[in-house]
């Protein structure tokens, strides 16, 4: 008799070669932490427990543009940032009703937005929390580091409560061509709090996947270094041979697949779609460590969802 779905990603996450490419769908059951008020629940118009008030746009919720942004001087934030506190936080009624429909044959995943570097430029504005870094690297360094602490309280709760099995933890820190800021930075402000959130996380009995878009090649083999399970979504823009080649053996991938040229492209042909999951899962799955997905919000997506699927389940038997 062959592996469930829950118990092939859980091979996977151990560092071992599963039985089959792992389907996402059938392993993962994506459960909305509604207690997290990082964002309008529901990710709608409104605001967050910070005062940021957010704008859904085409499914996604951004910081609502010409607002007067919370903080306006990174050196305040003691006294304009206030953390809720989570200790008198309703946990036991959010959790009963997001995971009334929990289904025990999968894991539980829950995203936690909105990290460190993600929530400065949510209360500050983009431009203005890019230049607080070199300006005051300090007070942001120990801003993140409250931030990190707050983070590291909502896991021990989601555990808890929502007895999570995996934490998608957001912080993006590149674009399409290159990080944001200098590795330095990373390196100095942001990965040691970074660090201290997967130490947590594991201590807990939480695998955690580490979110980060745009090309972050610079720093990949760090962030891997940080003993996170996984990389998603392993963007296209980025060397994703360099990374299966040299550290591979050390973090699982997810994603990989190319959304912005291919599958989100209506001139591509369905042919080329399924080509480019079987490419990825060429490139990435040999000796386990990949779980296809495309950052993807088109129907064509289904597509992308049926390839793996097929291409997947025989790949291991194959190779």
């Amino acid at each position: 008799m062959g592996l469930t779905p829950k118990e092939n990603m859980l091979k996977l996450l151990r560092h071992e070669v599963p039985e089959y490419v792992p389907y996402q769908p059938e392993a993962f059951q994506m459960i909305r932490a509604n207690a997290l008020h990082e964002k309008p629940l529901g990710y709608v118009t409104g605001y967050d427990w910070f005062g940021v008030h957010w704008t859904c746009e085409g499914g996604l919720a951004v910081p609502t543009a010409g607002r007067k942004p919370v903080l306006e001087d990174v050196t305040e934030w003691r006294e304009k940032v206030i953390f809720p506190d989570l200790d008198h936080w309703d946990w036991e009624k959010y959790a009963a009703e997001d995971c009334k429909d929990r289904d025990p044959s999968k894991l539980t995943f829950i995203i936690m937005p909105t990290g460190p570097f993600e929530r400065l430029h949510a209360l500050m504005g983009f431009e203005n929390a890019l230049c607080a870094l070199l300006t005051d690297p300090e007070e942001c360094g120990e801003f993140f580091s409250a931030v990190v602490d707050f983070k590291i309280r909502q896991m021990y709760y989601l555990k808890k409560y929502y007895h999570v099995d995996i934490v998608h933890f957001h912080d993006d820190w590149g674009q399409q061509r290159d990080l944001f800021f200098a590795p330095d930075i990373w390196r100095t402000l942001i990965r040691p709090h970074i660090k201290r959130a997967v130490n947590a996380a594991h201590e807990l009995g939480i695998y955690f996947i580490m979110h980060s878009c745009g090309k972050i090649d610079r720093i990949a083999g760090e962030i891997a270094g940080l003993e996170v399970d996984v990389m998603d979504p392993a963007q296209p823009v980025n060397d994703l041979a360099r990374w299966k080649r040299e550290f591979g053996d050390k973090v699982a991938f997810m994603g990989g697949i190319d959304a912005q040229n291919i599958v989100d492209n209506e001139s591509v042909p369905e042919e080329e779609v399924r080509a480019e999951v079987r490419r990825k899962i060429n490139l990435l799955a040999p000796g386990g460590g990949y779980i296809p997905f495309a950052v993807s919000m088109s129907p064509r997506n289904a597509i992308v969802l049926d390839e793996i699927k097929k291409y997947g389940a025989e790949f291991y038997k194959k190779n």
